[in-house]
């Protein structure tokens, strides 16, 4: 099943007759869980406008990433963990 960053995070259906409430896009949902993670050490208790436009951009970016991952699926090892992305430095 594929996972696209429009759909809703949470619908909620009402039902014949009542508009339905889709909230949140999944790809809103991943950024506002990636932001709460990026602000939640000690260092960014004062954030210059640099730092917020640098946390907010890799946020997205990693949601981003979360919904590409999701889609493509994430390679597992023989012992069934999964594998961690390997980037090339250089």
């Amino acid at each position: 099943m594929k996972t696209f960053k429009n759909d809703s995070a949470f619908p909620l259906e009402h039902g014949p007759g009542h508009e339905s409430e889709f909230g949140l896009t999944k790809r809103e949902f991943f950024t506002a869980q990636a932001l709460i993670g990026i602000l939640g050490g000690d260092y960014y208790e004062n954030f210059d406008q640099v730092e917020c436009q640098w946390a907010a951009v890799t946020a997205v970016n990693l949601a981003d990433e979360v919904i590409a991952a999701l889609n493509d699926g994430i390679p597992k090892t023989e012992g069934g963990q999964h594998e961690t992305a390997q980037t090339d430095k250089s």
